[in-house]
């Protein structure tokens, strides 16, 4: 048998999911519950849609919310949480009215089945016509 620069191990893929990385790869001897893994709540990339903006989040959540202001810090939109993992925004304000052109910023708000509320980072969306 050659000689090999390290010891051969046996591998198991833990965590895979097609929105991220392939997935972190361990030892198959360090984990040997049979209870399945909880994924933590991860906040993916926004999509614009038709005519508005798709924002998602994948893991154990049970409501999405979503927070919208303009850059001097008015709040222009908030969605309230809505269930499931994923919510559709109209570029409309609180009034129902259609916003103007421009750079906001926005935060979205993830409620876990047990009730714990997680924000992701504040980020900027750009609204062109």
């Amino acid at each position: 048998m050659p000689h090999l620069p390290f010891a051969p191990k046996e591998f198991k893929v833990k965590g895979v999911t097609f929105l991220e990385e392939p997935g972190l790869i361990e030892p198959a001897e360090s984990d040997q519950s049979q209870t399945p893994a909880i994924l933590p709540i991860q906040f993916l990339q926004e999509l614009e849609v038709n005519d508005g903006w798709l924002f998602r989040a994948v893991g154990a959540l049970s409501a999405l919310r979503l927070g919208l202001i303009d850059l001097s810090g008015r709040t222009i939109y908030d969605s309230g949480f809505v269930n499931g993992e994923s919510l559709s925004w109209a570029r409309v304000n609180r009034w129902n009215k259609r916003i103007a052109r421009g750079v906001y910023l926005y935060r979205l708000t993830a409620r876990d089945r047990e009730g714990k509320e997680i924000q992701s980072e504040v980020k900027k969306l750009v609204i062109r016509r």
